[in-house]
C-alpha cells in the first residue's frame, strides 16, 4: 500500500484526548509511520475538522485555526477534482436513505480513483460506499 486518504474521525481523535477513539488514533498514525505508508489529507478532510473545532462546545476558535494548519503542514494535501464531485454526488444519490455526507463521499471517491485506502473509524458508511478501510 503506497498511501491512505485521511478522513476527519481519527484527526479529530488525535487532537481530543477526550474522543473514545483518542489512543487508537494515535496508535494508527504510529502504524503509518512505522509502515512508511504516506497519509493523504483531502482537502474537505481539512474543511470538515476545522468546522467540528469551531463548534463543538467548548468552542476554541485559536486552536481549531493551530490544527487545520497542522493538518495542511503534516499530511500531504491532496483537492478534488470535478470528477470526483461528480462520484460523490452520484453516490449520494445511490444511498439517499443514508447519512452520508458530501465530504465522505468525496473522500471516498478520491480513494478509489487512485486504489487507495481510507483510515477512517466510520466503517459503516465508508464501507457501504465500497471503501478499502485502513485499519
Amino acid at each position: 500500500m503506497k498511501a491512505v486518504y485521511l478522513d476527519t474521525t481519527p484527526l479529530y481523535a488525535t487532537v481530543d484526548k477526550r474522543d473514545q477513539n483518542h489512543g487508537r488514533a494515535l496508535a494508527l498514525f504510529e502504524r503509518l509511520e512505522r509502515e512508511g505508508i504516506k497519509a493523504h489529507c483531502p482537502l474537505p478532510t481539512v474543511l470538515e475538522l476545522h468546522r467540528l473545532l469551531i463548534t463543538r462546545k467548548p468552542a476554541d476558535p485559536g486552536r481549531a485555526h493551530a490544527v487545520a494548519q497542522w493538518a495542511l503542514d503534516a499530511f500531504t494535501l491532496v483537492l478534488p477534482t470535478e470528477e470526483h464531485v461528480k462520484e460523490a454526488r452520484a453516490t449520494l444519490r445511490r444511498f439517499g436513505d443514508q447519512r452520508l455526507t458530501l465530504t465522505d463521499a468525496t473522500i471516498a471517491a478520491m480513494a478509489s480513483r487512485e486504489g487507495a485506502s481510507i483510515l477512517t473509524f466510520d466503517r459503516h458508511h465508508f464501507g457501504l460506499m465500497g471503501a478499502d478501510v485502513y485499519g
